[in-house]
């Protein structure tokens, strides 16, 4: 599967406001870009039942050699929040993306008049994933190993993040993980790291034994004495439904912020 956009514009507010002084609309926060991935089962487009809603739902198990690779995206007009007062950001991923969003490239992408906050937020895996009927005794680690790398970066306009550098990388708030990190500065609005260390990628493994749905081998730990880094993974969300009850299938794959440098132990 591989993902390629280019020439695109996306606009956070222009003169038509998203929820005008005295207007009955409700001001909520919103995001530019969804980050992308891909599913080993498709849904229908026009869907024939409320479970399938909203469309970017996850109903079943990642795929594994994605690519998504971007190139020339404009991002006008993005303040930390709305002229309504709702919370506004450029990069989000799915809430439903429990499995692995691969790793982003994002090549001569423009930001025009862009706020530092407004850049990015990566959310934590929800705690209410973590039952048996999808990721187990924890949530899924998903969330916890995004990477999204930029290359040749431009900006302008009145507004310009704190960082203007053309080459750099966002990736997931992880304890013990994304602070193990050289040249990586925390940003608090962006739950995230922002990097400037081009070996920074995404790690996936995959269990290949005729069970890999039904056994479970989380949790499976990638430590680095040296620079100490540990990344504690959980597998899949299980997306299989028997009527009401839980399929109890979960695929073993683990995907892995991780610096491609190094000697790591598993």
């Amino acid at each position: 599967m591989a993902l390629y956009l280019e020439d695109i514009h996306v606009y956070g507010e222009t003169e038509a406001e998203d929820c005008p002084v005295g207007g009955s609309c409700k001001c909520v926060r919103k995001f530019g870009f969804m980050l992308g991935g891909s599913n080993q089962s498709k849904k229908d487009l026009h869907p024939t039942m409320a479970s399938a809603l909203p469309i970017f739902k996850t109903k079943s198990a990642a795929s594994w050699g994605t690519v998504i690779d971007f190139n020339n995206l404009h991002f006008h007009n993005f303040a930390a929040t709305t002229r309504c007062g709702a919370v506004q950001r450029i990069f989000e991923q799915s809430y439903a993306a429990s499995d692995y969003t691969p790793l982003h490239y994002f090549k001569n992408v423009e930001f025009d008049n862009v706020a530092d906050a407004a850049m990015s937020y990566i959310f934590d895996p929800p705690k209410n994933w973590a039952k048996i009927s999808d990721c187990g005794e924890w949530p899924c680690t998903a969330p916890s190993n995004v990477v999204m790398d930029f290359e040749g970066t431009s900006y302008s306009g009145a507004m310009t993040p704190s960082y203007t550098a053309a080459d750099f990388q966002i990736v997931s708030d992880f304890a013990g993980v994304s602070d193990s990190y050289d040249n990586c500065v925390y940003k608090d609005a962006w739950n995230a790291w922002r990097c400037a260390n081009s070996y920074l990628g995404v790690l996936l493994a995959e269990s290949l034994d005729g069970d890999t749905w039904d056994r479970s081998v989380q949790p499976i730990l990638i430590t680095n004495e040296e620079t100490g880094y540990s990344n504690k993974l959980n597998s899949a969300m299980d997306h299989v439904w028997d009527g009401f009850y839980t399929g109890q299938l979960r695929l073993s794959r683990f995907p892995a912020q991780i610096h491609a440098q190094g000697d790591y132990t598993w």
